[in-house]
């Protein structure tokens, strides 16, 4: 209720700027940033404790998106077809006061736009009024090793097992992207050598929200709450089912009941799919 209250006190107080964004595109990123705000309020896509039921016709995704159209007055005009970049930007080019996205944002504006970099503080989302839940939105890398006829399978584990424990390498990997590698090891994250890094010096409360403060928030649309891997999701993100989902509310006029149940519908026809597929 803040973050809408604020974003609704900024549009109107502030000319040419709107109080929120978050990406409203059919694509990867506004499936994270709904996945987030259906996590926060209790919902998912699947039951993963039911053999991968759809569970996303509920009243939790009705709430979420009920407020992406509360927020949609107070967002760039433009954001029923933004994605990752157009998020940045809009950020960068202070189009908007507040965004859902992490350290990208900063970066970009560090290297474009000091006065805004120096303005800019990144938390933890806003936590749900009803479940009290904060869910952030989070890549966890996972690996794919190709096994039939390949003969370099040993070094490929050893390339693994280097970059997983390498804390020179991690650290390095972490400057490289500053501060948008998150999270990450502890003793990556509490090392001397990431705490001498400039943008750490200036935004020491940004980086650590991103390394450590984030992780009992994380969202992330393949493991659903932290509750299990969800072998569905790579369908779901490749059809932008929760994109589409989203973009009947704002584009499309649907009720969020409405969308609910479309969403639904495309997402038991890959559970049924798959079913098939495994026999």
């Amino acid at each position: 209720n803040d973050l809408l209250n604020a974003a609704k006190t900024i549009t109107q107080k502030k000319q040419n700027m709107a109080g929120f964004c978050m990406a409203l595109g059919r694509n990867l990123c506004t499936d994270y940033h709904f996945a987030a705000l259906l996590h926060a309020a209790g919902g998912r896509m699947f039951d993963t404790s039911n053999k991968f039921e759809v569970a996303f016709d509920s009243p939790e995704t009705v709430e979420a998106l009920t407020f992406i159209k509360e927020l949609l007055p107070y967002m760039p005009k433009g954001a029923v077809e933004y994605s990752f970049l157009q998020v940045v930007d809009a950020h960068v080019t202070g189009q908007t006061a507040m965004s859902f996205y992490w350290g990208r944002t900063l970066g970009r504006a560090a290297e474009e736009a000091k006065p805004i970099f120096e303005a800019t503080e990144a938390f933890n989302h806003a936590r749900n009024p009803r479940t009290q839940r904060r869910s952030n939105w989070n890549d966890f890398q996972g690996w794919c090793i190709p096994a039939q006829n390949n003969p370099y399978i040993e070094e490929v584990k050893q390339a693994l097992l280097y970059q997983q424990t390498s804390k020179e390498w991690l650290v390095k990997y972490c400057h490289s992207l500053m501060p948008n590698v998150a999270p990450t090891y502890k003793d990556v994250a509490n090392s001397a050598e990431l705490r001498n890094h400039p943008f750490y010096k200036s935004k020491s409360k940004t980086v650590e929200t991103y390394y450590t403060g984030s992780l009992p928030n994380s969202s992330s649309t393949a493991n659903e709450l932290l509750m299990g891997a969800n072998p569905l999701s790579g369908y779901v993100h490749g059809r932008s089912i929760l994109a589409q989902t989203v973009q009947k509310v704002v584009i499309d006029n649907q009720t969020p009941q409405q969308a609910a149940k479309w969403g639904a519908r495309e997402l038991e026809a890959i559970r049924r799919e798959n079913i098939r597929l495994l026999g």
